[in-house]
């Protein structure tokens, strides 16, 4: 867990200063070390993936990671989560021109 969330605390501080592709390697080796045990974990870091692709502009990547972030906090019923993944993945439709799926 201390790996989990040194890495997670890399990711985001590189992040904060535009360094995204370190980010996003900080940000991938975290979600290897997320256990389907740990289910809040696991939809936290792919979500925190999704946000990473977005902003580097990686639509496809952002939808992947959002929509595996999806899968986890449904079954799980986390709602904020659940909300939040929504809204950014409606934002990744939007970007690629699918309006109605966005909505």
């Amino acid at each position: 867990l201390n790996e989990l969330l040194c890495l997670s605390n890399l990711s985001a501080a590189y992040a904060a200063t535009a360094s995204l592709p370190l980010a996003l390697q900080f940000g991938t080796q975290a979600l290897k070390l997320c256990s389907d045990g740990d289910a809040v974990q696991l939809g936290r870091r792919q979500y925190w993936l999704g946000t990473l692709h977005y902003a580097s502009g990686s639509v496809r990547l952002a939808v992947e990671a959002l929509e595996a972030s999806l899968v986890v906090r449904r079954r799980h019923k986390e709602k904020i989560g659940l909300a939040e993944t929504l809204c950014k993945l409606g934002l990744c439709f939007a970007e690629i021109g699918y309006h109605l799926h966005a909505i």
